[in-house]
């Protein structure tokens, strides 16, 4: 790829791990092993938490762990020292084997402070804003990062310099419809919001809406505009796999693997 001049970004998920990790298989044990402190653990279920209408908390013979986005998905414990290094020296090996970058995934959900406080915490920032110089301690590398909840705070200089554009796309869509409020707020959105934003019509969370050739009814000239709106704006554009080529929903009544249909080459 760097020989075409093509770079390489790969996604690393910092807040969880798989269960079936070997970490967390030594982490879930026992109290007392070595490896409890890596996740996220209390030896009673705590009450009064709701995380996506889900109790994030799963109980163990060994004590409950906190897992934000599914039970096999534990939220590491990023306050040990330990944990934050192993990341460190897992993004330093992908560099060291030619990676230029990372998307990192589900940035606000790093810190929890309560059940009142387990997403945008201060902490991610901070965290984040280390995290960026620590990749760029030889040369700049590209760090990208995930959240809906506060795109344009995670984009600035003092955490990731660059995220998605939530909401931006959606208005990209109404505006290629010919929405006259969102032909506005997309042409108003770079005023306040920071040049590094990464640009988008449509990606692999459903949240973010169907696939462009779905949203636009399978209108050509429409896709065009949406297209032609998000290339040419400041920000650099990702352009979600298939949409190149008009690419549809996959025939599925899944919402989310209808955006994660195979490629269609």
């Amino acid at each position: 790829a760097h020989a075409r001049g093509i770079g390489i970004v790969i996604d690393y998920v910092i807040n969880h791990s798989s269960n079936a990790n070997p970490l967390f298989v030594q982490s879930a044990s026992s109290k007392a092993n070595p490896w409890r402190d890596w996740y996220v653990w209390q030896d009673a279920k705590p009450a009064g938490w709701s995380i996506f209408d889900r109790d994030p908390w799963v109980m163990t013979p060994n004590g409950a762990y906190f897992a934000q986005f599914d039970d096999t998905m534990p939220d590491f414990n990023l306050r040990n020292p330990a944990v934050v290094a192993y990341h460190r020296d897992s993004l330093r090996f992908w560099l060291n084997h030619g990676v230029d970058g990372f998307r990192i995934d589900a940035v606000g959900h790093l810190f929890e402070n309560g059940p009142q406080g387990w997403s945008m915490q201060p902490e991610n920032y901070v965290f984040l804003a280390g995290l960026r110089r620590e990749l760029d301690v030889d040369r700049p590398h590209v760090m990208v990062c995930e959240s809906p909840g506060d795109p344009i705070g995670f984009a600035a200089p003092s955490a990731c310099g660059s995220s998605f554009a939530f909401g931006h796309s959606d208005a990209l869509v109404k505006a290629g419809r010919g929405d006259e409020k969102a032909i506005r707020d997309v042409a108003g959105y770079f005023v306040k919001a920071p040049d590094t934003m990464a640009t988008m019509v449509s990606n692999h969370d459903h949240f973010a809406g169907k696939r462009l050739w779905d949203a636009m009814g399978g209108d050509p000239a429409r896709v065009r505009v949406a297209a032609a709106a998000y290339l040419l704006q400041p920000g650099t554009p990702y352009v979600y796999y298939g949409e190149e080529l008009g690419m549809s929903a996959a025939a599925t009544d899944d919402a989310d693997g209808q955006l994660r249909g195979p490629m269609s080459w």
